[in-house]
């Protein structure tokens, strides 16, 4: 008999989604991998080590982005739960990681995602995929339609009173919206927390974060649904107007992240373009209590720090843009992702923590207290 659902364990890093599968390559060898699980996403990627661990072949990488390669598709399970690949698409990540400072060697795309009913359950812990039709949805239903072939959840919301839509995006960290958006907020709400430097869960990127507009958005809410007092981040125009709602079943002015959804038990029935919400969790009151560096991962497992953001009021020069990071307070931090570091950081309000960085070739004791950022 087939299976027609399985549940396993959903591990979360800074608010993304992991789970594990097995891939199977086309000689019968079997790799388990950490898999990242993105509704965002627009390819399945597998890393190059378990490409050639599995006996996958590629083909020359593509014009448009040489990082990446069509690849042969492996077998794939989520315990016994055999994934569709047919016809997907699937390319290998040459070089280095799936992405630096994140633990994963697969990352499942919400093309593939959408050929199933899937639950992340974030405060339990589990993530449960199903063929359609299988399970009896629960919780507040919210029209989540997406676009044939692109398969990317869409949300339409109300933020301070006026129609927008949102891209429903496990993949991300922070919740975001565009710039152009988030100025007419900060202009019409003087009052709202908000500040320039993306650290902590926001700190998504690296360098560019320095520049990116943070704000407390006092409510978004799609009918019964409502994230209060919810943390964004700012993104370039066009991002989401022109390109990614582009690829949407109406435009779109930012996406609803991990730091909105970890409250929730979050159900998506893509055959019926319908998401359930269940709100099981209360808010995390310390997400922004930390040490406000941010941080740049390497391919190769090291991390330097390209600023602080500005709620911070750290004295100028304390930090060098390039410094290297070694440890935080004796904790060695090459070769951790980026929420291990992150977790090093955090703290209650006031106390210190000693980073140790190498400025030109030499070694510096750098003290920096915990904030509430935002």
């Amino acid at each position: 008999m087939p299976t027609h659902a399985v549940t396993v364990p959903l591990y979360l890093e800074q608010d993304r989604p992991f789970i594990d599968i097995t891939l199977t390559g086309p000689d019968g060898r079997t790799r388990t991998v950490r898999s990242w699980l993105d509704t965002g996403g627009g390819a399945m990627m597998v890393a190059e080590t378990v490409a050639r661990d599995l006996g996958l072949t590629w083909s020359d990488p593509l014009p448009e982005n040489p990082a990446y390669a069509p690849v042969t598709i492996p077998g794939a399970c989520v315990g016994d739960y055999p994934l569709d690949l047919t016809g997907a698409r699937v390319v290998v990540q040459l070089g280095g990681p799936i992405a630096a400072g994140v633990r994963a060697e697969a990352f499942i795309s919400g093309q593939v995602l959408a050929r199933n009913h899937v639950i992340f359950d974030y405060p339990d812990r589990t993530f449960t995929i199903a063929l359609p039709g299988a399970l009896a949805p629960r919780g507040l239903a919210v029209p989540t339609p997406f676009a044939p072939g692109q398969c990317f959840p869409r949300m339409e919301v109300q933020i301070d009173g006026e129609p927008h839509g949102l891209l429903l995006d496990t993949g991300a960290t922070c919740s975001m919206l565009s710039v152009t958006l988030l100025r007419t907020l900060m202009e019409k709400h003087p009052d709202w927390p908000r500040t320039t430097g993306a650290a902590g869960v926001a700190n998504m990127i690296g360098a560019p974060d320095v520049n990116v507009p943070l704000m407390r958005v006092a409510s978004i809410a799609a009918g019964d649904l409502c994230f209060g007092d919810l943390l964004v981040a700012g993104r370039g125009p066009g991002v989401f107007e022109s390109y990614m709602s582009s690829m949407m079943t109406a435009p779109i002015v930012g996406a609803l992240a991990g730091n909105a959804l970890k409250q929730f038990r979050v159900e998506i029935d893509y055959a019926n373009q319908t998401t359930y919400f269940e709100h099981l969790a209360g808010p995390d009151p310390g997400e922004m209590d930390l040490v406000g560096v941010i941080l740049q991962a390497h391919p190769d497992g090291s991390f330097t720090l390209c600023g602080t953001a500005r709620a911070c009021g750290y004295t100028e020069g304390t930090v060098q843009p390039g410094d290297r990071l070694l440890a935080v307070d004796d904790h060695a931090v090459e070769g951790l992702s980026r929420p291990e570091v992150l977790a090093l950081l955090r703290g209650v309000p006031g106390e210190l923590r000693r980073l140790s960085v190498e400025r030109g070739g030499v070694r510096v004791a750098v003290a920096l207290p915990v904030v509430r950022m935002l």
